[in-house]
């Protein structure tokens, strides 16, 4: 099993932290973990939150 497959399994399983540099970058770009987790999952984003 590769690093992104590790990644992906660990997301589906809810065995990960965030960092608080991860929190407040999400804050800034206006992401949910939610988002995040799609993201992950599904390999893109719903929207740019930047425009």
């Amino acid at each position: 099993m590769d690093r992104t497959d590790q990644a992906t399994e660990r997301v589906k399983l809810r065995h990960f932290d965030m960092t608080a540099h991860a929190v407040e970058e999400m804050a800034e770009d206006d992401l949910s973990l939610a988002g995040v987790e799609h993201a992950v999952l599904n390999g893109s984003c719903r929207a740019n939150p930047k425009g």
